[in-house]
């Protein structure tokens, strides 16, 4: 909204034009006696014009309202949430098990996060160099779930290639194999 302001000598009428509209509607007319008050009768205009009172309106995708940004007092524009609920990924199905089949007992147990996961993780050090598997959360015989891994998921790897860390209950493997190990354990019934 271009304004144009014509002012004459102290004490005269002041008028305040709005250029946008071809009509050139007259906005304000008011008595100027100093320029304080010529001042505050600007205020009192862009605080009007920058008051918009727009009603929420309904978000098509999620069926709720959402806000509207105001740019300039002027032109309200919709912003549009993100959705709220992207994809989540569903856990796996429960393997079929047998109930006649006699339950095994093993030397260790895996606890699951109380997000219903298995704590395999992960992560890269060493800028990219460094590929390490962890699986934490471990109670019972640490070596007897290490001997287990090696036997079953990497019977060619080497001594360290697959380590314990005592004071943290975890099994470092080096490389990315969460996957493999994920589903080991969900073979396993953890």
């Amino acid at each position: 909204m271009k304004v144009i302001a014509a002012f004459f000598p102290l004490g005269s009428v002041s008028l305040v034009r709005n250029v946008n509209t071809g009509l050139g509607s007259l906005l304000s007319i008011s008595r100027t006696v100093n320029s304080g008050s010529l001042i505050g009768a600007f205020e009192s205009l862009r605080r009007k014009s920058t008051q918009t009172s727009v009603a929420p309106q309904k978000n098509k995708r999620l069926g709720g309202p959402y806000p509207l940004r105001v740019v300039d007092g002027r032109n309200p524009k919709r912003i549009p949430q993100p959705y709220r609920l992207r994809g989540v990924p569903r856990l796996p199905d429960p393997p079929k098990i047998d109930p006649n089949r006699p339950i095994v007992q093993y030397p260790y147990f895996v606890e699951r996060s109380r997000y219903g996961e298995l704590p395999v993780y992960y992560c890269i050090k060493n800028g990219r160099t460094r590929q390490l598997t962890t699986i934490r959360r471990i109670e019972g015989n640490l070596q007897a779930l290490r001997d287990d891994i090696v036997k079953e998921l990497f019977p060619g790897a080497l001594k360290g290639e697959v380590k314990i860390n005592e004071t943290s209950c975890q099994i470092i493997i080096k490389g990315n194999v969460r996957r493999d190990v994920m589903q080991w354990l969900y073979d396993k019934g953890f």
